[in-house]
């Protein structure tokens, strides 16, 4: 059974007991986002599995199970998860595929999320584009590092520098300075 297979990836009981919780609550929602975006159930159950992998190998990272947070979290995951499969899918019928590629240009990210207080990041970031909101939410909210953000999204880690870069300067501006690093 696969719940077994992701409970041997956890080390503490708590956090296993935290995982079925997430298990149980977001399972149909992940499958939903996924059979949305896939429109195939069977490959949309794999991209959910892969995500509940994910979530196991990064269950520290997620705090309270029933929080806005954590629905975010498991959504996004599942989202760029299903992406990727849909976009390898196409590869694979030799349909055209858009990269977003950008390159690093500056400065590596630091902590200034502790500027603005944590519900109004939140608020600001879900207002950004989705190619911002996801790095910065990931990043910011979740607290997860460069390199795991790009292999969540399948992107290069300066990707995610310049993804994380560009968010800022967004949320600087939607601000008002409020979140000028300088």
């Amino acid at each position: 059974m696969l719940i077994t297979l992701y409970l041997s990836m956890i080390d503490s009981d708590e956090d296993q007991l935290k995982f079925l919780q997430i298990y149980d609550k977001y399972h149909r929602l992940m499958f939903y986002v996924a059979n949305d975006i896939l429109q195939n159930d069977h490959i949309a159950e794999e991209a959910v599995q892969e995500a509940f992998i994910w979530v196991a190998r990064h269950i520290h990272k997620i705090g309270e199970v029933a929080s806005p947070q954590t629905k975010r979290f498991v959504v996004v995951i599942t989202e760029h998860i299903s992406f990727r499969i849909k976009k390898k899918e196409a590869r694979h019928e030799d349909a055209k595929v858009i990269e977003f590629t950008d390159t690093y240009v500056g400065h590596s990210p630091d902590s200034t999320f502790e500027i603005l207080n944590h519900k109004e990041i939140i608020i600001q970031i879900r207002r950004l584009p989705p190619i911002y909101k996801d790095v910065l939410y990931l990043y910011g909210v979740c607290e997860c590092t460069t390199p795991e953000i790009a292999d969540l999204l399948g992107i290069s880690v300066e990707t995610v520098k310049k993804r994380l870069q560009r968010g800022r300067a967004l949320l600087d501006k939607k601000t008002g300075g409020i979140y000028n690093e300088h």
